[in-house]
C-alpha cells in the first residue's frame, strides 16, 4: 500500500495515533507519485511506504546509510482526510545503525533467475547479460554462478552472450554455468503461451545449497515473491528454520521486485542490489 506523506517537511500530521520500535531499510526513492513523495530515502513496512523524517534523511544522506539496517522509530499519524502516514526517527536510546553480517571476503552461491534478470534488463536499456552479471558480481567471491533460462529467452540475448554462455563464460575465477530449462506452451483465459518453469528449477537448488552450508553467502537474481520462503530459509528466519542465518542479497530492478521478496530482504541479513544503479 503507497501512500502520501510531506516528509515533516510543513507541519506533522495529527493525530498520532501510534509509535513503535522497528529495524527498517531506507532506499532511495526511484519513483515518486506526486511532488509530497520528494524523500531522498524511502523504505517498506509490511507493504506500508515509510519517510524518514529530516534528521534522519539527512543521517541517511550524509553517512550514506541508504541499504542499512536501521534502528529507528515508528510515527503513525491520520490526516485530516483520514489517511495514514507512516513516519521514522531516530531512536532516543538505541544506536542507528545495526551492525549486520555482510559478504565481503565471504564464499557465496550465486542463483540467476535469467527471464526476471532479461526483464529487468529491458525495463532499464541494459544490453547484455554477461556484462550486467559480471558487473553486480565485481566486488564478491562466487562459489558458483548458476543461471537458468528458458530457451525461448536464449534467443533473445545478444549474439555474443549466447557465444559466451555456450563457451563457459567466467565471472572473475568463477565458470558461469547455463541451465537451459524447457519451455512449453499451454492455454488459460488469456489464450495460448509459451511458460518455463524456471522457479521449479531454482527452487530445489536453493533449498539443497541451504542444507549443504558449504557456501557463506548468497546472491539470488530475481524479483519474484515464489523465492522469499526460500530466501528467508537461507537467512534463518521463520518457525521453518532450524539452523544459524546466513547473509544474503538479491539484486533486481525496482519495479520487478515483489513486494513479499522486499519485505524478505527487510532483516540485518539481507540486503538489496537494484539494478537501476548500473545504469
Amino acid at each position: 500500500m503507497a501512500i502520501s506523506a510531506n516528509n515533516g517537511a510543513n507541519s506533522m500530521p495529527a493525530p498520532l495515533l501510534e509509535r513503535q520500535e522497528a529495524v527498517l531499510k531506507f532506499f532511495p526513492n526511484r519513483k515518486p507519485s506526486s511532488r509530497l513523495d520528494s524523500s531522498p530515502s524511502i523504505s517498506g513496512h509490511e507493504g506500508i511506504v515509510v519517510f524518514p523524517d529530516k534528521e534522519l534523511g539527512r543521517a541517511i544522506a550524509s553517512q550514506c546509510l541508504v541499504g542499512k539496517s536501521l534502528q529507528i522509530m515508528l510515527q503513525v499519524y491520520k490526516t485530516a482526510r483520514g489517511t495514514h502516514v507512516w513516519t521514522a526517527s531516530k531512536h532516543p536510546r538505541k544506536n542507528l545503525v545495526l551492525q549486520t553480517a555482510d559478504l565481503g571476503g565471504k564464499e557465496v552461491a550465486v542463483i540467476i533467475d535469467g527471464q526476471n534478470l532479461l526483464g529487468s534488463m529491458r525495463r532499464l536499456g541494459l544490453k547484455s547479460m554477461v556484462d550486467t552479471i559480471s558487473r553486480v558480481l565485481r566486488p564478491f567471491r562466487p562459489k558458483l554462478i548458476n543461471l537458468y533460462l528458458g530457451a525461448n529467452d536464449l534467443i533473445q540475448l545478444l549474439p555474443a552472450d549466447r557465444t559466451a554462455l555456450h563457451s563457459g563464460a567466467r565471472i572473475g575465477e568463477t565458470q558461469l554455468t547455463l541451465f537451459t530449462v524447457e519451455t512449453r506452451r499451454v492455454a488459460d483465459d488469456n489464450g495460448t503461451r509459451m511458460k518455463n518453469n524456471i522457479d521449479g528449477s531454482i527452487l530445489p537448488i536453493l533449498g539443497e545449497l541451504t542444507n549443504d552450508r558449504s557456501c557463506e553467502g548468497l546472491i539470488l537474481f530475481t524479483g519474484d515473491k515464489d523465492f522469499s520462503t526460500g530466501v528467508e530459509l537461507w537467512m534463518g528466519i521463520g518457525e521453518q528454520s532450524h539452523r544459524p542465518g546466513r547473509p544474503a542479497i538479491v539484486v533486481s530492478a525496482d519495479p520487478m521486485l515483489s513486494t513479499e521478496l522486499r519485505e524478505a530482504m527487510n532483516h540485518p541479513r539481507g540486503n538489496l542490489i537494484f539494478l537501476e544503479d548500473l545504469c
